[in-house]
């Protein structure tokens, strides 16, 4: 590891264990941060972890992030927050350990965040569980200050969609100061059998923001949420997507890179094609 990496990205979790030499050696070879984008429990089923497994690997999380409070950044997920709130939603949980959670993260609240905004070289980072999608904030438009809603201005909307305007939001007070902020935060969309077009930044669908045509202006976005293979990740604009069991590299000069050192090349276009072809195939099957 070289100081030239400036962050280690660790998508999604779910009790898995591809992280761990980067975390216990992270500290004594490089000067570099680590990002965990949220979900650390609730492993899928197919994966053959244990509830116990998971639950151990997170606290050693929580233990790393107490030893070095400033060199570990640790993200929530929607598969995180469903555990201090009591939204569940119908995702998978570990109910039989559930009290023991939910201290786990009520005990440790002020060592997680929502956000991370980062200056990276010559630009502008938003590491984030999901990824912020226009729908979302173009939704909640007139409660966050861009217009009031007897004047509203889809334009205006659209000028304010960047990252100066979210990166002055406090997202951890909003979410901890207001009621209704907490359950916003939970806004799924269609794509994950929600009822509306407007899925938060902690469940915002790759898809959602393959089909958005409004990208946050002046940034990187950097998010997981969306499981894909392992080396899948999507690529698209100014945005990565990058849930696939891999460890990614951050570099001084803000290129992103994957767990050989090698730049992410392009690919949205070609996610995008797959998927409308699934869309059609499964449509097939109902007609």
């Amino acid at each position: 590891m070289t100081n030239k990496i400036k962050y280690i990205v660790v998508p999604d979790v779910h009790g898995r264990d591809f992280y761990i030499n980067d975390m216990n050696t992270f500290i004594e070879s490089s000067d570099s941060h680590m990002v965990f984008l949220g979900d650390y429990l609730d492993p899928y089923p197919d994966e053959g972890i244990t509830p116990e497994m998971a639950i151990d690997r997170f606290y050693k999380i929580i233990e790393m992030k107490k030893n070095h409070p400033d060199r570990i950044t640790l993200l929530l997920g929607n598969h995180d927050v469903h555990y201090f709130n009591g939204e569940k939603r119908g995702v998978r949980m570990i109910y039989a350990h559930y009290n023991e959670i939910q201290h786990m993260f009520i005990d440790n609240i002020d060592l997680f965040s929502f956000v991370k905004f980062e200056r990276v070289g010559r630009n502008n980072v938003i590491f984030s569980h999901a990824g912020f999608d226009f729908a979302w904030i173009d939704n909640y438009s007139d409660k966050l200050g861009i217009c009031d809603s007897e004047h509203f201005d889809i334009e205006k909307t659209k000028e304010h969609f960047n990252y100066k305007f979210i990166s002055g939001i406090d997202w951890d007070n909003l979410y901890k100061s207001d009621e209704s902020w907490r359950r916003r935060f939970f806004d799924v969309g269609s794509s994950r059998g929600g009822w509306g077009n407007h899925p938060s930044f902690i469940w915002a669908d790759v898809t959602d923001h393959l089909f958005s045509n409004i990208r946050v202006k002046n940034c990187i976005q950097i998010f997981g949420h969306t499981r894909c293979n392992t080396g899948q990740y999507v690529k698209f604009d100014n945005c990565y997507m990058l849930d696939c069991r891999q460890v990614f590299y951050v570099t001084e000069n803000g290129s992103v890179l994957n767990n050989n050192m090698k730049p992410l090349t392009k690919n949205g276009e070609k996610y995008k094609e797959e998927y409308i072809a699934y869309l059609k195939r499964a449509s097939a099957f109902f007609l």
